[in-house]
């Protein structure tokens, strides 16, 4: 085993170094997002139309400076790694600081005293579809003269002066450009050429209309002049936009859908139009947002991996809409290319529940609808009987049915369906969507228990599961103490969700199942102070080593304030023992941390990430969102009609789960010296109670 993790182990940094990883922002639902590389891998500033594998756009963004007889420009390399004359220089050298809706690039170059950022601005309030969607950023250029002597040039942001440009009456720069969009997957599914305008304006004001050329292109550019004497600040904001021209993006089972914002923006013109007239309203959403986490007391380290996370997601997503009228949203499992994963969105499901539920809701019936046509390809894998939840429901541009060349992953796929579910109605308090999934979840969850050959509870076959990359003693052997625990779990969880639809003969069936499961792991699964790896008789090399994974199935649990089908004690000591373990996926250490906080364990902070995933916005980190919630140790069941707060940490944190968006007004909870005061009370929340453990 050994051997086997030294081909595998990468380099390993703590939460706070990030800056070796691809950088991006990004908007939600439409597929368009710049790249960032401060260290000039693929040349500093990409923006990226249709997922990370494109070609570079055509943008130039950058500004002089006069100086007597001489003039020096200066630009961010963007369509070029760095121009080819002498007389232009690429800022090369940049800080990155950002906010979930924000990157502002921060210039370490030397500019005569001319202190130069470009903050990139991508607008996002929860549940708002029309500002989280509208493909456009805001870009502004701040500059301030820190010297001595007045100073003066011109900031340009334009685009590649080709036959397909025109600007328009309105004074927009637009362009035609085909991007190829390639996936580094999927199977049986090619790439496609994708026709989009692009588009550079002002947001008000005037500029002057200024063509050149810096050897690598032409650019047809907006100039603005700024006169700076020592001390002046000078900001100037633009709008690049994009809209993709071609009909019919996605086929969902042979009907074609379109990009949602393309039912409210006719065209690109449109969507400047809208950045322009709705500035004020865009701008105030998207400081509150900001302000959840700015102003929350999670420590800095955390609130900026969360940042990181959050456009690497939301490069991934998809808001579409059916010719039916239908308005629905999945996510890639980053540049793969496969849709709708679920054991992806078992990880990215806290930031769904906490804000905005639908998002969960809107893939049950993806999967669900995806799952009753079955699999024509593999049907020795699925067949008419299957009851295996599948991988993906697509990939490419078709959503249809699973693709994933390696085939179905049956317990732990069918444990994260049901686990959905039951998040969903915890959050909600909503039981529409399990009643409607209920014979689907009953299915399932009858395949988990036969699954069971040995009589011991826990799942002997169809136990491949998501830890792919490793030896069989993780990712499929039989008898899994980590993938026992999440299909027990998934039963306990479905019981809750039968007993409170009045069905208690059948709850009472699956709860007593999952109370073997765990009595099995409880008698036979310890070891003096952490859960083994397998309880199979094969008792391979490592079977009985410790692992970070344990309470990975269990996590939806604390998240929810229940009863706990494992001693307390014994699982704060497995945490406790794995602070610091290897592991492939960073999402498996992200849960590790998050859990932890329930027992009042400091985040490790120490994940892994895979270099041959960098480049994809593979969205492999984004349960660290759960932090905003798993760190104070609250817990929220509204079907409970409790917030249970288990951690002794003073701070004061957003409980967005209560949140009224439309008003804009989000409650706040106040922890100090074990008491707890809400401000910001909205209709939802006085109907829960709060509980100090």
């Amino acid at each position: 085993m050994e051997e086997k993790l030294e081909k595998i182990a990468f380099k390993r940094d703590g939460i706070e170094a990030m800056r070796y990883e691809d950088q991006y922002i990004s908007r939600f639902g439409s597929h368009f997002s710049i790249k960032f590389d401060p260290e000039m891998r693929t040349g500093g500033v990409m923006p990226v139309g249709l997922g990370p594998n494109n070609a570079f756009a055509p943008l130039y963004l950058g500004f002089d400076i006069e100086e007597e007889s001489v003039t020096s420009r200066w630009s961010l390399p963007v369509n070029y790694s760095w121009p080819f004359n002498k007389e232009e220089k690429a800022i090369r050298d940049f800080d990155i600081v950002r906010t979930m809706n924000r990157a502002k690039l921060i210039s370490r170059e030397d500019h005569s005293g001319l202190e130069v950022s470009f903050e990139f601005v991508s607008p996002f309030y929860p549940r708002d579809r029309e500002i989280s969607t509208a493909p456009f950023f805001y870009i502004r250029a701040l500059l301030k003269n820190t010297s001595q002597e007045p100073l003066k040039g011109s900031v340009y942001i334009g685009l590649e002066d080709l036959k397909e440009k025109i600007r328009d009456d309105r004074g927009n720069i637009i362009l035609s450009v085909p991007f190829a969009a390639a996936f580094r997957g999927p199977e049986m599914k090619p790439g496609r050429l994708l026709n989009y305008d692009l588009a550079v304006a002002l947001t008000s004001g005037e500029a002057q209309a200024y063509r050149f050329d810096n050897i690598s292109a032409y650019w047809d550019t907006h100039a603005v002049r700024y006169d700076l004497k020592p001390g002046e600040e000078f900001e100037k904001e633009f709008i690049f936009a994009c809209y993709l021209t071609d009909e019919s993006i996605v086929k969902y089972h042979g009907e074609d859908c379109d990009f949602y914002y393309k039912d409210h923006f006719f065209n690109v013109e449109e969507v400047i139009d809208f950045a322009r007239e709705n500035r004020q309203e865009i701008l105030r959403k998207t400081d509150l947002f900001d302000s959840l986490f700015l102003n929350s007391s999670l420590p800095e380290e955390i609130r900026n991996f969360i940042a990181w996370n959050f456009h690497i997601y939301l490069g991934a997503t998809w808001l579409l809409k059916h010719p039916l009228g239908r308005t629905f949203y999945t996510c890639y499992e980053g540049g793969t290319g496969y849709f709708s994963t679920i054991d992806v969105e078992y990880n990215l499901a806290p930031f769904y529940a906490l804000f905005w539920p639908q998002l969960i809701a809107d893939q049950l019936d993806i999967w669900a609808e995806t799952y009753e046509k079955g699999n024509s390809e593999r049907p020795f894998a699925f067949g008419s009987e299957h009851r295996i939840m599948e991988h993906d429901v697509g990939g490419g541009f078709e959503i249809d049915e699973q693709i994933y060349i390696l085939g179905p992953m049956p317990v732990e796929e069918n444990s994260n369906f049901i686990l959905l579910n039951y998040l969903y109605y915890s959050y909600t308090g909503s039981l529409e969507y399990f009643e409607k999934h209920r014979q689907l979840c009953l299915d399932l969850a009858d395949y988990i228990i036969d699954s069971d050959v040995n009589g011991n509870g826990l799942p002997d076959i169809g136990t491949n599961n998501t830890l792919d990359c490793f030896e069989d003693l993780y990712k499929d052997i039989e008898d899994q103490v980590f993938l026992g625990i999440k299909a027990g779990t998934a039963l306990l969880v479905l019981a809750r969700m039968l007993k409170d639809c009045d069905l208690q003969e059948e709850s009472d069936r699956y709860s007593l199942r999952a109370r073997e499961i765990f009595t099995t792991i409880d008698e036979k699964g310890w070891k003096e102070d952490h859960y083994i790896l397998t309880l199979s008789d094969r008792k391979p090399e490592g079977w009985d080593g410790k692992s970070p994974l344990t309470t990975n199935g269990m996590a939806y649990l604390f998240f929810t304030g229940q009863e706990l089908p494992l001693e307390r004690s014994r699982l704060r000591e497995d945490l406790t023992e794995s602070a610091h373990d290897y592991t492939m996926w960073p999402s498996m250490g992200v849960w590790r941390d998050l859990v932890g906080c329930y027992f009042d364990l400091e985040p490790a902070g120490t994940y892994d990430f895979r270099p041959d995933f960098r480049g994809d916005m593979y969205p492999r980190s984004f349960n660290s969102l759960g932090m905003i919630q798993a760190y104070p140790g609250i817990s929220i069941s509204i079907p409970d009609g409790e917030i249970k707060i288990s951690r002794r940490k003073d701070g004061r944190f957003p409980l967005t789960a209560f949140a009224n968006w439309n008003s804009e007004k989000i409650p706040w909870i106040e922890l100090k010296d074990g008491l707890a005061e809400i401000t910001g009370q909205t209709e939802r929340l006085t109907k829960m109670k709060v509980v100090i453990e």
